[in-house]
């Protein structure tokens, strides 16, 4: 599976959209420095996240992404996160909007979709 994710930076607010077939391992990276375009913003935590069965359609929806060259078409995900994020969470990634509500999730089957887990109490 491939995905096209959109990261923003706890430090300056600023997104990044790109494309992997390992998301995790990536957001590692612009965490880690050790991609040269984002280091100096880190730490980063991802935004937004979509599902591909081909690479080719991951990197068609980055770049269409990254052809809006508008903030405000990016911001208008923010809905979308915190419609999704909030109950579910892609790939099993930390996410700081809390404990999960008793929703079901928007049906869009581009978008990789895990329960969290349960909150521990303690």
């Amino acid at each position: 599976m491939y995905y096209t994710y959109i990261l923003e930076s706890k430090k300056s607010g600023n997104y990044y959209i790109g494309s992997t077939s390992d998301l995790i391992r990536r957001l590692a990276e612009h965490n880690s420095g050790k991609v040269k375009s984002t280091k100096l913003r880190a730490p980063w935590e991802v935004f937004y996240v979509e599902q591909f069965r081909s690479q080719k359609e991951a990197i068609l929806r980055e770049t269409q992404i990254k052809g809006w060259k508008s903030r405000a078409m990016i911001e208008k995900l923010k809905f979308k996160k915190s419609r999704i994020l909030d109950f579910v969470n892609p790939i099993g990634l930390e996410t700081k909007s809390g404990p999960p509500r008793r929703k079901n999730p928007p049906q869009n089957p581009n978008l990789l979709l895990k329960p969290l887990p349960p909150s521990k109490v303690g």
